[in-house]
C-alpha cells in the first residue's frame, strides 16, 4: 500500500459519486475501501514513527 494506491481509490471514489450519487451502495463501498486504505498508512506511518523515535 502507497500513496499512489490512496490517490487511485480517492479518484475512483470521486468518479463513482458522480456517476452513481454520494450515497449508492457502489460509493459507499468504494469510501469503506479508502477510509481502509487511509487507516493502513496511519498505522504504518505512526509505527515508523514510533520506532525512528524510539532509536534515538
Amino acid at each position: 500500500m502507497n500513496n499512489n494506491e490512496i490517490e487511485k481509490k480517492r479518484n475512483q471514489l470521486i468518479e463513482t459519486a458522480n456517476r452513481h450519487g454520494f450515497t449508492s451502495t457502489k460509493t459507499l463501498l468504494c469510501s469503506q475501501e479508502l477510509d481502509r486504505l487511509l487507516d493502513e498508512y496511519q498505522h504504518k506511518t505512526l509505527a515508523l514513527q514510533t520506532k525512528t523515535a524510539q532509536s534515538m
